[in-house]
């Protein structure tokens, strides 16, 4: 006989009734203690003292920039440094490195001169620095501005000195015109004999190609320095320098840079991925790079079979099921092209796909455009595509605010993305705590943080409609969405007028998400969880329809089942 049991309260059930506020406020404030930590342990330091290990672990982990953070060994480089250069010393992007020079060398009298573009990012740091009173850091507004040929930062060259000992290049992002190449035109005859650059990410092509320009142009000794997870450039200028001997042998080897990476994450899709590919290769547009990750696949074998006439075309990336986001983060990681396009491994692309986004892209000057999709795959929704059903009174193109996605006016389809890389970067990629709508979730915090979202309504791909998950997918799409706007008022660093205007239009936007739901679990015939989906409806937003739903859920539930599924049938 089973036996009764009560309800099972735990810490995360309780969680629940903790007030949004509340949450936000002890999170921010557990942040703050582990960087106080971090930072106190260091400035215990004697003067010239670099950092251990676990200490720069500790503040990677303070600093909390999660898909964004400097790599261990690259902070070693930067402590070493730090901790024994006599003259002034210039960031190209500031960050948790600025925290450090300032507390290895601003500690020592030695100024630091830090170079940010992006006023929010600029005001984070700042706020660390005068917060935690970290001496000899000044962060200069530096916007990036055109100059002959290429892009880099508007330097105030008057407030800085005539020469520095060191630089950090970090910036400006990759997608710049000629990406870091501008130090050495710009500021290069402030780097006299000695003076050292430590250039990062020199495992993209990106990077190489800015390290090979300054070769030809100047004189500098190169040391590569290279792990697993990537690899950073130390260069003394010299008289007549020359690279180490692997370094140029990189350099004559480099393939050039794709443009493009395309990101397919792979789960459970053998009988579609060679449809797939098939329509990624009749692209008209040339420059792309094609990544594969399977994301631990029951299906592995019969995915490699229809991958194996693909491998030599591809990059193909395997690691244990950790979901989607994680699957594209790996993807994220290992792209060299400027821009990243994500594909769903059962959707199919036209062959003018790339072409037509490229060109919306750069002519419209913004950071993602999301095209069109025609459903696929199921006879019920034949002939519709994605924003006609879901953004029907949207005009033929246009920019997507973060409101607008909030009360999802507008929506967009992964699989009719496309990007520039370094924005998302910057943000800290996708959610790897989200199993699911870590796509929706980008998209609010790419257009949170600036960046230039667009759209057009241009049927450029296809959307497979799967019969093994039609109902599933209704619940989850709601639930996930409800999950995303938890973190929105719980996580997100909204500005008191922001916050206010928004949570009502959120409080709205959770009511037709959770009468939807009632109406999905009605499908499935689960009739309780479609009455708590009503009740919570009914309690956000009191109308007509939420009251009548209800009620008809207590009393009548088939009836209300019935009621709904001829709406559809109608449709």
């Amino acid at each position: 006989m089973k036996s009764m049991s009560t309800p099972n309260l735990n810490l995360g059930s309780l969680k629940q009734f903790v007030p949004a506020p509340l949450k936000r406020a002890a999170n921010e404030f557990r942040a703050q203690m582990k960087l106080r930590r971090a930072i106190e342990h260091i400035v215990h330091l004697p003067l010239g003292v670099v950092p251990t290990t676990e200490m720069l672990i500790e503040l990677q982990d303070g600093w909390a920039n999660d898909g964004f953070a400097a790599r261990i060994d690259l902070l070693h480089e930067v402590a070493q440094r730090a901790a024994t250069t006599n003259g002034p010393i210039l960031e190209c992007g500031s960050g948790m490195t600025t925290l450090l020079m300032g507390l290895l060398a601003g500690r020592r009298g030695v100024k630091t001169y830090s170079l940010e573009h992006i006023e929010e990012w600029r005001g984070r740091v700042l706020e660390a620095i005068e917060h935690f009173e970290i001496p000899n850091v000044e962060i200069l507004p530096a916007p990036i501005r055109d100059y002959d040929g290429f892009s880099w930062y508007d330097v105030p060259l008057a407030d800085l000195p005539k020469n520095f000992d060191l630089v950090i290049c970090d910036g400006p992002p990759g997608e710049t015109l000629g990406g870091r190449y501008g130090l050495m035109p710009v500021v290069g005859d402030r780097l006299q004999t000695g003076a050292v650059v430590l250039l990062d990410d020199t495992e993209r092509t990106g990077e190489l190609e800015v390290l090979q320009r300054w070769m030809n142009e100047g004189s500098f000794d190169v040391t590569m320095h290279e792990s697993d997870n990537g690899s950073f450039a130390v260069l003394t200028r010299v008289p007549g320098g020359r690279p180490d001997a692997s370094m140029e042998h990189r350099l004559k080897s480099m393939p050039p840079a794709p443009l493009v990476s395309i990101i397919i994450p792979a789960y459970n899709v053998a009988p579609f991925i060679a449809e797939t590919l098939e329509s990624v290769f009749a692209q008209t547009y040339p420059n792309y790079e094609v990544i594969v990750i399977n994301d631990g696949s029951p299906d592995t074998k019969e995915f490699e079979l229809a991958l194996a006439p693909y491998l030599d075309r591809i990059v193909y990336l395997k690691q244990e099921n950790l979901g989607a986001s994680v699957a594209r983060n790996a993807g994220l990681r290992a792209a060299r092209g400027e821009f990243v396009a994500f594909l769903d491994a059962d959707d199919v692309w036209l062959p003018n796909y790339l072409a037509d986004q490229m060109r919306f892209i750069r002519e419209r000057g913004c950071d993602l455009v999301c095209a069109d999709a025609e459903f696929f795959g199921d006879p019920k929704s034949a002939s519709q595509t994605y924003m006609t059903l879901l953004m029907d009174s949207a005009s033929a193109e246009s920019d997507v605010s973060f409101r607008e996605l909030v009360l999802a006016e507008r929506s967009l389809i992964t699989s009719g993305i496309l990007a520039r890389r370094e924005p998302i970067i910057k943000v800290g990629l996708f959610d790897e705590a989200l199993r699911n709508a870590q796509d929706f979730d980008l998209w609010l915090r790419l257009a949170h943080h600036g960046a230039r979202l667009s759209y057009q309504r241009r049927v450029l791909l296809k959307y497979r409609c799967r019969a093994d998950g039609l109902t599933g997918d209704a619940v989850n799409c709601h639930t996930r969405e409800l999950r995303v706007l938890d973190k929105v008022e719980q996580s997100y660093d909204l500005a008191k007028e922001d916050r206010d205007e928004l949570l009502p239009l959120i409080k709205r936007r959770r009511a037709e998400l959770e009468f939807e739901l009632g109406k999905a679990y009605l499908e499935k015939d689960e009739f309780a969880k479609a009455r708590e989906s009503f009740r919570r409806a009914n309690g956000l937003r009191t109308t007509w329809k939420t009251r009548v739903a209800l009620w008809l859920s207590r009393v009548s539930p088939k009836l209300i089942q019935a009621i709904f599924a001829r709406r559809m049938e109608a449709r």
